[in-house]
């Protein structure tokens, strides 16, 4: 088995409970506050510094997104982080 495979089994009660808690509070579009919350706190708890990006959703995306069913979305939201360094790097 894989070093990957074997890590990621180590913490698979985790990344079940991540994906758990993720579904339970679903967002729709990319307003997505809650799960970037999530996303950045669980970065954190592993010691990865992270940082909130996003900005102003440009009036035709909201406006064809709008039409196609979602909410109205006025703002992109999401996070970046830096895992490790050198080459690979995530």
């Amino acid at each position: 088995m894989s070093e990957l495979l074997q890590a990621a089994r180590q913490i698979e009660a985790q990344i079940i409970e991540d994906r758990r808690r993720i579904h339970r509070c679903p967002e729709v579009g990319f307003e997505l506050t809650e799960t970037a919350a999530y996303v950045q706190k669980r970065l954190a708890d592993m010691g990865i510094e992270s940082q909130i990006c996003g900005g102003p959703l440009p009036l035709e995306a909201q406006y064809g997104f709008a039409a196609a069913g979602f909410p109205v979305m006025k703002n992109f939201i999401g996070v970046t982080a830096i895992i490790g360094s050198g080459e690979p790097c995530i």
